[in-house]
């Protein structure tokens, strides 16, 4: 017996590895901070992204219960 469930289609974002900024042979204060901004936004793209994939895997869950499931 074969269920007529309609197939969900959700885009799948992805992250990129941030590109550094190359380091000198010193301590220097502003690489260091170009280097922590990158970590952050790269970090908050991953963030996002798993929200992302929590927020729709709970839709289609919450869809298949609703719908008898697949």
């Amino acid at each position: 017996m074969a269920l007529n469930v309609p197939i969900i289609s959700t885009p799948i974002t992805t992250t990129k590895a941030p590109a550094l900024p190359l380091a000198g042979q010193n301590y220097d204060q502003a690489y260091q901070n170009q280097n922590i901004n990158a970590f952050r936004i790269y970090f908050n793209q991953v963030d996002s992204f798993n929200i992302d994939t929590i927020q729709t895997t709970g839709s289609l869950n919450t869809l298949a219960w609703l719908s008898g499931g697949f």
